[in-house]
């Protein structure tokens, strides 16, 4: 009985997503009037947490709204809502929870990401679980400025990515300068996920792809490192990654940042140029630099990382953040922050000419914000920290503490 009425919600998705891709909505203005608000920078005394709001239900990921001070937040099950002057707003952005799937830390609605011209055309792209337990990629988008709608009907499915367990699934979204969507997805999440992904880079799995919109429902970049080759997948990038929970692109310098989250003994994050494609970063040879299951390990052909931790008394999951764009802080623009989700600390990493970066960390000035998810920023540039614990942060000045 069950799976006859998910084959019904199938079919009915299926044809109500291309009823709207034949015939798409047109989308009226999802931007605001207000001018951006730059914040005065001050010198800082070290940094501080801000708790913005502390009811949303476990938030996963956060974007500011053009021309507004709103900021639009996805909750894991499945709720896109809207924080305005320090309150959750009721009414949803979109309600999608009778197609997810949320029944572990790494299912559920994990990603909200707006288009680089989202000024423009209004567009957003979405990664969840669907109640199938398969990974799905879709775009929609939104319209209304004061309460912020995205319509089921300008749903449109991108990739289906299917999932034998319930663990490793990534998916956070990113966009270099051209348009070009990057997706991080993980290794599928046992022994033998890893042992038939982690290493092979003709599947999409255990990988970095990136794709762009083409065609429908996605086109490729030429300049994929493995396009016209028979080395591996057109979408794929880079591969050999276990669980990268939060890549992040900087415009400013061309680099991708890719945390990955470890099994068992480290954390690593990999700070990589845009064009140096083709990497394999070296899961389940080892995680970080720590051979997996192993005394000794041939690393030679793989990417080691930029940085890393080890699990004793520092973490368990690394999260990976954003390059601080901000004005308000000027000592800590170009810095990239980071969290780590068991202990709710956060660091940065800062980059000169040196061949390491200096790491930067900030527990004694923000404490322990919680069970971190996602870092984002809001209209300004300025960092903002979200929590399962149902907590938006703030990151100010420490004399504002």
């Amino acid at each position: 009985m069950k799976a006859a009425a998910y084959a019904a919600l199938a079919l009915a998705i299926s044809v109500g997503l291309a009823v709207a891709i034949a015939n798409p909505i047109e989308a009226e203005t999802c931007v605001g009037a207000d001018p951006v608000q730059q914040e005065s920078a001050d010198t800082s005394d070290g940094l501080s947490a801000q708790l913005i709001v502390d009811d949303l239900e476990e938030p996963t990921d956060v974007m500011p709204v053009p021309g507004t001070q709103s900021l639009l937040v996805s909750e894991k099950p499945g709720r896109v809502v809207v924080v305005r002057d320090g309150a959750r707003i009721e009414e949803p952005v979109l309600d999608i929870q009778d197609l997810i799937l949320d029944r572990s830390n790494e299912q559920g609605l994990l990603t909200l990401e707006p288009h680089p011209d989202f000024s423009e055309n209004c567009r957003v792209f979405l990664f969840f679980t669907d109640f199938s337990g398969t990974s799905v990629l879709m775009e929609g988008r939104v319209s209304g400025v004061e309460q912020p709608v995205i319509d089921r009907r300008t749903l449109r499915r991108i990739l289906y990515i299917p999932q034998e367990f319930q663990y490793h699934q990534s998916g956070s979204i990113a966009f270099d300068g051209e348009a070009n969507m990057w997706v991080s997805i993980g290794d599928g999440g046992n022994r033998t996920a890893r042992e038939r992904h982690s290493q092979n880079p003709h599947t999409i799995k255990a990988s970095i792809i990136r794709i762009n919109d083409s065609k429908h429902p996605y086109g490729i970049p030429n300049d994929n490192p493995f396009v016209g080759t028979d080395l591996g997948a057109p979408e794929v990038w880079g591969y050999g990654v276990r669980n990268p929970w939060r890549i992040h692109i900087d415009l400013e310098t061309n680099r991708v940042f890719i945390p990955d989250v470890g099994q068992a003994g480290s954390e690593e994050i990999n700070v990589v140029d845009l064009e140096d494609g083709g990497l394999n970063f070296g899961w389940a040879i080892a995680e970080g630099t720590v051979c997996l299951e192993a005394d000794s390990c041939d690393l030679s052909g793989t990417r080691l990382p930029d940085y890393e931790y080890l699990h004793e008394g520092n973490g368990c999951a690394v999260v990976g953040g954003s390059v601080y764009r901000g004005s308000r802080i000027p000592e800590i623009h170009g810095h990239y922050f980071f969290g780590d989700f068991c202990l709710g600390w956060v660091r940065s990493l800062s980059f000169d000419e040196a061949e390491e970066p200096e790491v930067h960390d900030w527990e004694a000035d923000m404490g322990r914000l919680g069970r971190i998810t996602s870092f984002g920023t809001d209209i300004a540039g300025e960092l903002l920290v979200t929590t399962l614990d149902g907590q938006l942060w703030k990151v100010v000045p420490g004399r504002e503490n």
